[in-house]
């Protein structure tokens, strides 16, 4: 979910909308979740080291409402970006294929 995924693809639902109320209306007080996750990035195949550092700290943000938004962070917690084009890089240059149920095993796959 923190990847460019759809939640479609997930398996959670077929609008955005519909994946936050189990992780979002759960307390009348809350009004946004997120979800990070941290790629390793080192050796000689690192993506913009000398920008991320040993590893980069992407970070989903939904709302009540059904919005979504990225931060792309360095090892440091530096913003680095909010732009899904820099994701997709991130994502291309690493080879994470986040379509492929190989890589992403999604509740929907677990469960068969």
């Amino acid at each position: 979910m923190a990847s460019r995924r759809s939640s479609a693809k997930v398996n959670r639902a077929h609008h955005l909308s519909l994946t936050c109320p189990p992780f979002v209306t759960g307390h009348a007080a809350i009004s946004a979740s997120e979800v990070s996750i941290h790629l390793k990035n080192q050796g000689e195949e690192a993506y913009k080291h000398d920008l991320y550092g040993d590893s980069i700290v992407i970070t989903r943000r939904f709302t009540k409402e059904g919005a979504s938004s990225y931060k792309i962070k360095s090892k440091d917690g530096k913003l680095i970006s909010t732009k899904r084009e820099e994701l997709s890089a991130i994502c291309d240059h690493m080879n994470v294929q986040v379509d492929n149920p190989m890589n992403v095993l999604t509740q929907g796959t677990f469960g068969t």
